[in-house]
């Protein structure tokens, strides 16, 4: 009868039970758990986010060509009419390394006597380069321009070994096919180099100011 009275006591007086202690600390871990699995999954969706927009990028930056772009063809827009001859070329073989002669209309981009760089990418994915860079004469030193430093620029000893057409036929010999010839992929420039072509305004303007320097030429002076 006394611990019964007890219990109403405590409650009469305000102080809770041993059965809502227990309840309430049951509550209490209840949302502690709660807590712990939102803060996870918080966690877990920050971590995805982060992933996706990382691959997001990722392929954004990517600068692989995809099978579309294989089919469109890339030129010289200012290489005038080897330009349309490379589209052809282009379209008789698919193969974009046999179109590259533009030394003739362009001499200031691509001149004879130089060199130049290849990057070729592969339908495997897989990306390969040509060096031919032009590069100095055995002979050539450190003192062999002392005596006339215009020598350096102008005449026969101002020319590097070219490698422009080792380049180009490292280039269709590796990567070319059997649907055209070496001989076709230079007649357009041959022609052109025989034949005469509308120069650009911006080699007229070089000719123009390298007049006095090819008049000085003999050889030079008597082809034109």
């Amino acid at each position: 009868m006394s611990r019964v009275r007890s219990e109403y006591s405590s409650r009469d007086n305000g102080s809770p039970s041993a059965f809502q202690m227990e309840k309430r600390e049951q509550s209490n871990n209840w949302f502690k758990w709660f807590a712990i699995i939102i803060s996870i999954l918080c966690v877990i969706f920050m971590i995805a986010t982060v992933v996706l927009e990382n691959i997001t990028l990722e392929n954004s930056n990517d600068t692989s060509p995809n099978a579309s772009e294989l089919e469109n063809i890339i030129t010289d827009g200012d290489a005038g009419p080897l330009s349309v001859d490379g589209i052809e070329v282009s379209k008789q073989r698919k193969n974009r390394r046999n179109s590259s002669s533009n030394s003739v209309p362009q001499p200031l981009k691509w001149p004879p006597p130089s060199g130049s760089l290849h990057l070729v990418w592969s339908y495997f994915k897989r990306c390969q380069t040509i060096d031919a860079r032009e590069v100095a004469p055995i002979k050539s030193n450190s003192v062999m321009y002392q005596r006339d430093p215009r020598e350096s620029v102008i005449g026969y000893r101002s020319i590097a070994v070219p490698g422009e057409l080792h380049g180009y036929w490292t280039a269709f010999t590796k990567f070319g096919s059997s649907r055209i010839s070496w001989k076709r992929i230079f007649e357009p420039a041959i022609k052109l180099a025989r034949e005469g072509f509308p120069v650009s305004s911006n080699l007229a303007m070089v000719l123009q100011q390298k007049e006095s320097d090819i008049n000085e030429d003999e050889d030079m002076r008597s082809a034109a």
